[in-house]
């Protein structure tokens, strides 16, 4: 017979739960009441009422949702509180019992797991900064890099709200950046993408404001726009052997191109983008 213990909660109110033994394994249920049940138990919170849950069980039977509870209460997953409407007692919302372990038996995502994989992220991140700042050599090391690197670290730290894979995605943007810096590597955004992810549109606007926010980028020599070279007149290029005849154009990426590459034909003059204009 069942056992029921009814804790009186005001006028007309009660919390109703059964004596057994802490949960172990699942109750038996079928897809639909299980579908249904990850669903109930996927949010964090510990009391869920009764709408709420309902609106969750979507095509899921009145009766076959009450049912599904009924069963989670005999098995001691949860108490629910109920309220006397009209001689009947109806409850109202439940509260789970076992929220972390039925969460894992379910397959979902617990708050204390997360917390337990936020915490080893963040620390296999200190161990491999304190790593990097004994073994780089002190005259390879740049203080003002190794401030940004700790001052990141630790407002990721402090930001407790932001989603996991969003951390990792960070976190591991820190390593990038510091290997970028420690092979002397120069370039432009989406090298630096390439680099880090391995394809040059990889890093969205929300990455770059972020990084920008915690690293002076052009110091490290990550810049915003390629060089580009501005050739007014007919010239004629020798580009690796190659002959290039060229009219007015624009040659990006070209800041390496030295004057002896160059004949010109007529009296002309190049501009390099944001500099100002030089005879070649």
């Amino acid at each position: 017979m069942q056992t029921w213990n009814d804790l009186k909660r005001g006028h007309n109110e009660r919390a109703r739960y059964v004596v057994c033994p802490p949960p172990e394994v699942l109750p038996q249920l079928d897809a639909e009441q299980m579908a249904v049940l990850k669903k109930w138990a996927k949010p964090d919170s510990e009391r869920r009422t009764r709408a709420a849950l309902f609106k969750e069980a979507g095509k899921l039977s009145i009766e076959r949702a009450e049912a599904l509870c009924e069963k989670l209460l005999i098995k001691g997953w949860l108490f629910r509180r109920e309220q006397l409407i009209g001689g009947t007692w109806l409850w109202q919302s439940i509260t789970w019992l076992e929220l972390d372990k039925l969460q894992g038996l379910l397959g979902l995502s617990s708050a204390q797991k997360r917390q337990r994989d936020r915490h080893e992220l963040l620390s296999a991140s200190a161990a491999w900064l304190a790593s990097r700042r004994e073994s780089v050599e002190s005259s390879a090391l740049d203080p003002d890099l190794l401030d940004e690197l700790e001052q990141a670290l630790a407002d990721l730290s402090q930001h407790k709200s932001l989603r996991q894979e969003y951390l990792a995605a960070r976190l591991s943007l820190l390593e990038a950046i510091a290997a970028w810096h420690d092979a002397g590597k120069q370039g432009i955004r989406q090298n630096f993408a390439l680099h880090a992810r391995g394809w040059t549109k990889s890093l969205k606007a929300a990455d770059w404001r972020w990084l920008e926010s915690a690293f002076d980028l052009e110091r490290i020599g990550i810049g915003r726009f390629a060089p580009i070279a501005w050739l007014a007149g007919d010239v004629t290029l020798n580009w690796g052997g190659k002959i290039v005849r060229r009219g007015n154009s624009a040659l990006p990426g070209c800041a390496g191109i030295g004057s002896a590459a160059i004949k010109w034909y007529n009296r002309s003059q190049a501009m390099v983008a944001g500099r100002k204009q030089s005879k070649l």
